[in-house]
C-alpha cells in the first residue's frame, strides 16, 4: 500500500526495482555506498571488543559473518561446512553478528555469537565496533541461499567487508556475482 501511494520509491538494486514497478512506476535505483566518516575515518575512539575475539588463539582462522534475521537460512546453509571443519580438526572459528534472531532457541555450538550491546546500537557506534572486530578477523563470509528474495538484496555486505580490509568469500549469485571479480577482490563460491 505504501509503495502504491508513494510519489516515488527508491531501492538499491535493479532486481528489487523490477519487483516494485508492479506497485509504482516511479522507482529509482540508488546503489548502496558506504559513508566515508564512519567507515573510513581513523578509529580514534576506543571500542570494547568482545572477549571471544580478544581471547581467540592466534593460530585460529577467525571467520566473520554479519547478517540479520532474514539470513537464518543462509547461516544454516554453512553449518555443515563449519561442523566438518571442526570434526576434521581445522583451527577455524566462525564469529556471527546477527544472522538469526537472538531470542531463537537453536543449537549454536558450531559458531560464536557476538552480541550487539546497547552501547553500539547507533549506526556510527556499530560501525566502529564492527571495524574493531573485523580488524581481528581473517575472512568475511557472505553466504546467500539462491532464492528470489536474496537475489533482490544488495552487495552491501561485500562493500562492508572490503572497507575493513577483510577478504570476502561470497555466494556466486547476485548481488555478489555482479560485483566481485573472482580471486581479485573476493572469491565467489557455489
Amino acid at each position: 500500500a505504501l509503495a502504491t501511494e508513494a510519489a516515488a520509491v527508491t531501492v538499491s538494486t535493479e532486481s528489487l526495482a523490477e519487483k516494485l514497478k508492479q506497485f509504482n512506476q516511479n522507482v529509482t535505483i540508488v546503489p548502496n555506498v558506504l559513508s566515508e566518516f564512519p567507515w573510513f575515518a581513523p578509529l580514534n575512539k576506543s571500542v570494547e571488543v568482545p572477549e571471544l575475539i580478544l581471547e581467540a588463539p592466534a593460530h585460529l582462522l577467525k571467520v566473520l559473518y554479519m547478517g540479520n534475521p532474514t539470513h537464518t537460512e543462509d547461516l544454516a546453509m554453512i553449518r555443515p561446512v563449519f561442523e566438518r571443519l571442526r570434526k576434521e580438526g581445522h583451527p577455524v572459528q566462525l564469529f556471527v553478528i546477527g544472522g538469526e534472531p537472538e531470542t531463537q532457541e537453536s543449537d549454536t555450538n558450531w559458531y560464536q555469537r557476538l552480541v550487539v550491546s546497547s552501547e553500539v546500537q547507533q549506526y556510527p557506534d556499530f560501525v566502529r565496533w564492527f571495524r574493531s572486530i573485523a580488524s581481528r578477523c581473517d575472512l568475511g563470509i557472505a553466504p546467500l541461499v539462491d532464492t528470489e528474495f536474496n537475489r533482490c538484496k544488495s552487495n552491501l555486505k561485500f562493500l562492508q567487508y572490503s572497507a575493513v580490509g577483510l577478504p570476502s568469500l561470497c555466494s556466486d549469485i547476485p548481488p555478489y556475482s555482479n560485483v566481485v571479480h573472482q580471486n581479485l577482490d573476493g572469491i565467489l563460491v557455489e
